[in-house]
């Protein structure tokens, strides 16, 4: 398994989730400069709300879970758990999520 700088590319080797990855992943790609604009700038009322909202929704759940949820394969849970920034916090009992 290799992150390819398509998403295209790296969802064509996650074979049966590679359909969910994109579905996750692309959204993000097409609006990364206004999402970067709104999360990394100044606290403001983002100029993309609906796009600013689907990448915060996910981002509510630990990322192990996350990728439970929406992945039957082991890689593509590995990979999206390995591409989200709080992959890790820890659980109360100090394991990682």
């Amino acid at each position: 398994m290799v992150l390819e700088r398509s998403v295209e590319d790296t969802a064509a080797q996650l074979r049966a989730d590679g359909t969910r990855y994109l579905h996750l992943m692309l959204p993000f790609v097409r609006e990364q400069d206004a999402l970067f604009d709104d999360l990394l700038g100044p606290l403001k009322f983002p100029r993309r709300p609906l796009a600013a909202a689907r990448f915060g929704l996910p981002t509510l759940l630990p990322a192990a879970t996350l990728a439970q949820r929406a992945f039957s394969g082991e890689q593509a849970r590995s990979l999206t758990v390995g591409l989200f920034p709080f992959a890790g916090r820890h659980n109360r009992d100090g394991s990682l999520h």
